[in-house]
């Protein structure tokens, strides 16, 4: 038996869409892929051709305007919620995110060269995006960036000694020094706010042996008012938190904010409360309240969720450990935070990401609610069917930590971010969220799909913002900013404070959705993971918020080709679309002893099927006079060089 614990009568999801199974993900078999992009428009007669774009180039946007700042090939920016990673000053912007350049990457590559990326702009122009992190000699992680009493841009990370590093830009040098905070709790993940020359920083241990008032992998604090110089208090155990409603610490699963003597901190993560501990004078005592109490006590992952110990499971509201927090100018605590279902019976234990739902909290009237779902009525269809969303076939939703194109919160919709305007009542919740419709498919466009179906049906994301004129009493519909088709971004980061008339977001890209990582994206030496600055002015994000198809919106980047270089040579088909012949052209390097043209339906089922033999260039024509109206899929082989096309017949 089971039961279903409503906890929020604002929430309602249907039966088929929040507690069915979707079929695992078939793990893709090793296979040769196309090797190159290349420009749409490029002359089909050279071998000379460019990239439609690049790292430090302007990005194609129908809202706002963007720019590649950079690139890594550590593709993962946080294990939970993230830090800050983007301050504006005037008309200066600095952005910072965790960098590698280490090629040829899988999960279990050392990244030796991790560590911060930082670019800059000065008002006119952007840095030469970073070949290398700021911290001179030493590997880093996870960390945030603030703005000391000085005015200099300071970042906050762990050493892989577990000692908490502290690097300042003055002028255009950075500077790195080992701070004097114990190294004895191994600290890690270290999130920062800075208020004046007063600095706080809340990091959690590495392992679970290091607890802080009774909770594993604990949470540690630290106060400096000579901005970082010395600490008045030195990885001290995170007063009030305990381990009631927090048995496990860990990742990223806290957010910190100051302003003038106000200092506020959220914790939270999978089954566990959502904790809010507040000071008001600068971090010597503490109040706590609770935002969201989980039912469960001492909550350890994998445990039955059974709340009201009667032997029948419950289904139960978790936190997936995206949170975020941003002080008003009155020293108001406003959170966003993503959460999810859970179920787990003793022998299947569920996260369900398609219950994903975005919620907002102030302390304005201390209580909160649900602002997004990705299967409400303003969430509508994007891909033009009847089906508000369409369900992964080919994605698995049980533990997170071992699928395919999810991130460590799990969930289809997370990692917000949270911004308040100064100068008004303004609150914009930015985050990111799967698309109705846009999935991973065969496509040319994008290499690593060539030649498998098993990558097929994961869920993109795009970056939304929900925004309000009145600290969060009423919000629009979600404005999908990116508004990318087959292209997937993440790991938002937004500046806590505005005080103009222009949103700023960093956010990574990826043609693939997931990371190398976590679940076994593919390396790409091209495009591997680019850094996106992109800049909206409020005054859009409000008039496309008051349309319903305001997620929506989206476009196809400018990947296209009319070309693709095999391993063994370049082969070209057109026209396409088409309503009569494919023409497929083949010029190989060295002559190829078995050569096929298959043709499949999109179901994956051969149509036709043309092999040649001992082949140096070729030209085929194939009839899809009878095809019915639709995308098929064209396959050439030449030995073990493979090259897939997405064909549309009119």
């Amino acid at each position: 038996m089971k039961k279903i614990i409503l906890l929020f009568t604002a929430v309602c999801f249907s039966a088929s869409a929040s507690f069915g199974q979707a079929q695992s993900v078939v793990k893709q078999d090793n296979h040769q892929v196309a090797s190159d992009y290349y420009n749409a428009n490029a002359p089909m007669s050279t071998s000379a051709y460019k990239k439609t774009r690049g790292v430090g180039e302007s990005f194609p946007s129908t809202i706002g305007t963007k720019h590649v700042v950079g690139k890594t090939t550590y593709d993962l920016q946080t294990n939970g919620s993230l830090q800050n990673r983007i301050m504006v000053q005037g008309a200066n912007i600095h952005t910072a995110w965790t960098l590698s350049t280490e090629t040829n990457v899988t999960a279990t590559s050392a990244f030796a060269d991790r560590g911060t990326g930082y670019a800059f702009f000065d008002g006119s122009l952007w840095s030469t995006p970073p070949t290398a992190r700021i911290e001179p000699s030493t590997r880093t992680g996870f960390g945030a960036m603030g703005i000391n009493g000085t005015g200099n841009v300071v970042y906050a990370s762990h050493s892989a000694a577990y000692n908490i590093l502290l690097s300042e830009k003055t002028g255009a040098v950075w500077n790195t020094v080992q701070t004097t905070l114990t190294n004895t709790n191994t600290a890690v993940w270290p999130d920062m706010a800075t208020s004046g020359n007063w600095m706080y920083l809340i990091t959690a241990s590495q392992d679970s042996v290091t607890k802080s008032n009774g909770i594993r992998y604990g949470y540690f604090f630290s106060r400096s008012n000579d901005n970082g110089a010395t600490w008045m208090d030195n990885m001290i155990p995170m007063p009030l938190i305990d381990s009631v409603g927090h048995y496990s610490g860990g990742g990223n699963s806290y957010s910190i904010s100051a302003r003038d003597s106000v200092v506020v901190i959220v914790f939270g993560d999978f089954g566990t409360d959502l904790t809010m501990l507040r000071s008001v004078d600068y971090g010597a005592t503490w109040s706590k309240s609770l935002i969201y109490d989980f039912p469960i006590n001492n909550y350890r992952p994998g445990d039955i969720s059974d709340f009201d110990n009667d032997f029948i499971t419950d289904t139960l509201f978790s936190l997936d450990g995206g949170i975020n927090l941003a002080l008003d100018v009155n020293g108001e605590a406003h959170v966003a935070f993503s959460m999810y279902v859970m179920f787990n019976d003793g022998t299947s234990g569920f996260y369900r990401p398609f219950t994903s739902s975005m919620w907002y909290y102030n302390s304005i009237v201390d209580s909160f609610k649900v602002v997004d779902e990705i299967f409400s009525l303003h969430h509508r269809g994007c891909d033009g069917d009847t089906a508000t969303f369409t369900n992964p076939t080919n994605y698995t939703r049980t533990n997170p930590a071992s699928q395919k194109a999810q991130y460590n919160t799990g969930s289809f919709m997370t990692q917000p971010q949270i911004t308040v305007n100064d100068a008004n009542n303004d609150v914009y919740i930015t985050y990111t969220s799967i698309v109705d419709g846009d999935l991973t498919e065969i496509d040319p466009q994008h290499p690593y799909w060539f030649g498998t179906f098993a990558f097929e049906g994961q869920p993109y994301r795009d970056v939304f913002v929900l925004a309000s004129k009145n600290y969060g009493a009423t919000f629009g519909f979600p404005v999908n900013i990116s508004r990318t088709g087959h292209y997937e971004e993440a790991f938002p980061s937004v500046p806590e404070v505005i005080n103009g008339s222009d949103l700023h977001v960093l956010y990574q890209g990826d043609i693939e959705p997931g990371t190398i990582l976590t679940n076994s994206d593919i390396y790409d030496g091209d495009f591997q993971n680019w850094m996106i600055y992109q800049k909206v002015s409020t005054a859009d994000i409000f008039t496309a918020s008051a349309d319903i198809d305001a997620p929506c919106m989206q476009f196809q980047l400018p990947l296209a080709i009319n070309e693709v270089k095999l391993a063994n040579g370049l082969v070209k088909v057109y026209p396409n679309p088409s309503v009569d012949f494919i023409t497929v052209e083949l010029q190989l390097n060295n002559t190829a002893e078995n050569v096929s043209y298959e043709m499949y339906d999109i179901t994956g089922r051969l149509i036709s099927s043309v092999i040649h033999n001992n082949v140096a260039t070729d030209k085929v024509q194939i009839n899809v006079q009878s095809l019915a109206t639709g995308s098929y899929i064209l396959k050439v082989k030449a030995d073990n060089a493979v090259s897939t096309h997405k064909i549309s017949v009119k």
